[in-house]
C-alpha cells in the first residue's frame, strides 16, 4: 500500500548520498526517454535542495499554454532504503517552514513504462481540470455580462403598467375632445405611448416572462390591427384581413400581437416602400405573412444568423443581439417558442417575406353573438354605468391600440 514519506533530513542525517549514483542517473534518463516517446518534453537532473543526491525527471506538455507538467523525484522507497521509488512532490500545508515538501511514492524506479504512463495521465488530468476551470470562469463571465432576468422582468412589468395607465387616461381625454387639431396631437402621443408599452414588454419577455395579458379571446382581425398600430411607420403598412375571422385565446393573443409588431417593425425599417401583412392558409393552422420590398439583399451568412435566432432563441446571447440591433427578432422568436408558433424567413426578389405559422391549437371559431333583449313599449332597459365611452367620430390615424 502506498504511503507518504516525509524525509526530515538534518545535516549528517541524509538518507541519500550527496551526489546521485550512476544507478539513479540511469533510471532517470531511461524514464525521460520513455516520456519523450509519449510526446512530452522530458529532462533528468539532480534535485536542487534537499534531500541532496536525489534525481528528478521533469515532464511537460508544451503544446498548450501555459505549459502543463510534473516533476517526479527518485528516492528510497517506504520499505527497504536500498530500493528506489519515484515520488510525487507534495507541499506541506500549515508547515512552519515555507516551501516545505513531502514525497509520495507511486512507482518502482525500473517500472519505466508504467511510471511514464502514470505521469502522462496525471498531466492530462491536470489539463482537463484546467479546462473545466476555464470553462466555468467563462460561463460565470458570460452570466455576469447577461442582464439579470429578474431586473428585466421587474422593470418591464412596472413600465408596462404605467404606460397602460397613461394610455387609459389618454383615451378618456380623446373621447371627450372635439377640437380636431388637439385630438390629432393626442393621437400622436397615444401612438408613441403604444410603442413605449411594447418596448417595456420586450424587457419582460427577455427576462423570461410576459407583461401582456388578455382575459378573453381576441379576433384575428383585432390582433392584426393592433399589431399594425404598434409600428412606428404604420402609415406604410397595408393590412389584408382574413375572410373567416378566427379567435386567438386570451393567453396567446397579446403575444401574437407582439410577434407580428416586431416583424412588421423590422420590415418597415429595411424597406422604404409599402409593407404588407396578409393572412394565408397553411397546413395545420393559419399563416400571417409580412412582406417587404427592401432593395438590400441579405447575405447567406446574415440570413443563417437570423435563422439561428429563430430556431434556438434561448441559446442566443442577449448582449450580442443588443450589439447587433436584433433584439426585436429575438423577442419575437422567444414569444413564438412559448406557443408552438413557427417563424420562417423567405428571401424574395426584391425584399423578404416573414411567415408566422399559427398552429391549429391557437385557432378557434368566434362564439355566436348573444341576441340583445328587446325592450317592451314604454319600458327602458337599464344600461350599466361602467360601459366604455363610444369611439370618436373620426378614428385615430394609428388604428386601435
Amino acid at each position: 500500500m502506498t504511503r507518504a514519506v516525509d524525509f526530515d533530513l538534518q545535516p549528517g542525517n541524509d538518507q541519500v548520498p550527496a551526489e546521485p549514483s550512476e544507478h539513479a542517473r540511469k533510471h532517470a534518463h531511461e524514464l525521460a526517454s520513455r516520456l519523450t516517446s509519449r510526446g512530452l518534453r522530458a529532462s533528468a537532473a539532480p534535485l536542487v535542495g534537499s534531500p541532496a543526491g536525489a534525481m528528478t525527471v521533469a515532464a511537460q506538455r508544451v503544446d498548450v499554454h501555459p505549459y502543463a507538467g510534473r516533476l517526479v523525484v527518485l528516492l528510497p522507497g517506504p520499505g527497504d532504503p536500498g530500493e528506489l521509488y519515484w515520488h510525487w512532490q507534495r507541499p506541506f500545508s500549515r508547515h512552519p517552514q515555507v516551501g516545505a515538501r513531502w514525497f509520495q511514492p507511486f512507482s518502482p524506479a525500473d517500472a519505466y513504462d508504467d511510471t511514464a504512463d502514470q505521469i502522462a495521465a496525471v498531466i492530462a488530468a491536470d489539463l482537463r481540470a484546467r479546462a473545466r476551470l476555464l470553462h466555468a470562469s467563462a460561463a460565470r463571465l458570460v452570466e455576469a455580462e447577461e442582464p439579470d432576468g429578474e431586473v428585466l422582468v421587474y422593470v418591464g412589468h412596472r413600465v408596462h403598467a404605467l404606460v397602460s395607465r397613461m394610455l387609459e387616461r389618454l383615451k378618456a381625454i380623446e373621447n371627450d375632445l372635439e377640437d380636431p387639431d388637439l385630438l390629432a396631437d393626442l393621437y400622436g402621443i397615444d401612438h408613441l405611448a403604444t410603442q413605449l408599452r411594447r418596448a417595456a414588454a420586450r424587457s419582460a419577455v427577455l427576462g423570461g416572462r410576459t407583461a401582456r395579458r388578455a382575459s378573453v379571446p381576441m379576433p384575428m382581425s383585432t390582433v392584426l390591427r393592433q399589431a399594425m398600430a404598434e409600428v412606428e411607420a404604420f402609415q406604410r403598412v397595408r393590412l389584408t384581413l382574413p375572410d373567416d375571422d378566427v379567435e386567438i385565446p386570451g393567453y396567446a393573443g397579446p403575444d401574437v400581437i407582439h410577434i407580428l409588431a416586431e416583424l412588421v417593425e423590422n420590415a418597415t425599417r429595411f424597406s422604404g416602400t409599402t409593407v404588407r401583412m396578409v393572412t394565408v392558409q397553411a397546413p395545420g393552422g393559419l399563416g400571417v405573412e409580412v412582406q417587404d420590398e427592401g432593395e438590400l439583399a441579405l447575405s447567406a451568412e446574415r440570413l443563417a444568423g437570423l435563422r439561428r435566432i429563430l430556431n434556438a432563441p434561448f441559446q442566443v446571447s442577449l448582449r450580442e443581439q443588443v450589439r447587433q440591433g436584433q433584439v426585436g427578432l429575438l423577442v419575437a422568436a422567444r414569444l413564438a417558442a412559448r406557443h408552438g408558433i413557427r417563424i420562417e424567413l423567405r428571401p424574395q426578389s426584391p425584399g423578404m417575406h416573414a411567415l408566422v405559422l399559427l398552429p391549429r391549437t391557437l385557432l378557434a371559431s368566434p362564439a355566436p353573438a348573444v341576441p340583445r333583449p328587446q325592450a317592451s313599449p314604454g319600458r327602458r332597459i337599464p344600461v350599466p354605468s361602467n360601459l366604455p365611452a363610444p369611439p370618436p367620430a373620426h378614428p385615430p390615424p394609428t388604428g386601435p391600440t
